[in-house]
């Protein structure tokens, strides 16, 4: 009897198998559909929409609720402080401290680990703040005042030079993977070209009016 037994229990192995191959399968294709759809919607609004400010606002609460995040920002050079970067949009989940207030002219100090991983077009991905207490104290300490434990950030790069970055903090789901904020990067990148070209365009044309209208001795 016993020996009757141990072929009876392997002939059953490969009749499991296919079903949990299958499952698989059918998660992974769900989740790349459910991928290609969310980047469609960030497409589509980066592209439809003509207020920059509402674009940027509504992508990156898209992202943040993506990764079930507390916050999901945007970072520019401030303007008038060389090296030093502004919080400029934000959004917050609800029941979430917003940060923005606070996050102006953060030191170059707080960020040059970063500047070092976005010369080489990569992200930052923290899973751990304890570390860089010793490694990074002044990073450590700008996170670590917003109770930030884990972290995805991506540059936005133009012609070698980081011009931002976007992000999420305490992400709750796909915590390793930065494929949605590198790819919101791209676009935001591509929009704010869009938007430069725009408003050289309007300039020139402006100039071009005023130019005429100086050649036809026309006062304006």
């Amino acid at each position: 009897m016993k020996k009757a037994r141990l072929p009876m229990r392997w002939a059953a192995c490969p009749a499991v198998l296919p079903v949990t191959k299958q499952e698989y399968v059918s998660q992974n294709a769900r989740e790349r559909l459910f991928f290609a759809e969310k980047i469609a919607d960030y497409l589509d609004t980066l592209s439809r929409h003509a207020d920059f400010e509402k674009v940027v606002n509504q992508v990156l609460a898209s992202v943040g609720d993506f990764y079930q995040a507390d916050r999901a920002y945007l970072f520019e050079p401030a303007p008038e402080h060389d090296g030093h970067w502004n919080n400029t949009f934000g959004w917050c989940a609800q029941g979430v401290v917003p940060q923005r207030d606070a996050l102006q002219r953060v030191a170059s100090q707080a960020v040059s680990r970063w500047m070092e991983i976005f010369k080489k077009e990569q992200s930052v991905i923290i899973l751990n703040l304890a570390p860089l207490q010793q490694a990074s104290p002044h990073e450590w300490a700008v996170l670590e005042r917003q109770n930030i434990q884990r972290l995805i950030v991506a540059p936005l790069r133009e012609n070698g030079t980081t011009i931002g970055f976007i992000g999420v903090n305490n992400p709750r789901t796909c915590i390793h993977d930065n494929t949605h904020v590198r790819v919101l990067a791209s676009f935001l990148l591509a929009r704010i070209r869009q938007d430069r070209n725009e408003h050289r365009y309007q300039v020139l044309l402006q100039h071009s009016n005023e130019d005429l209208l100086q050649s036809l001795q026309v006062d304006f």
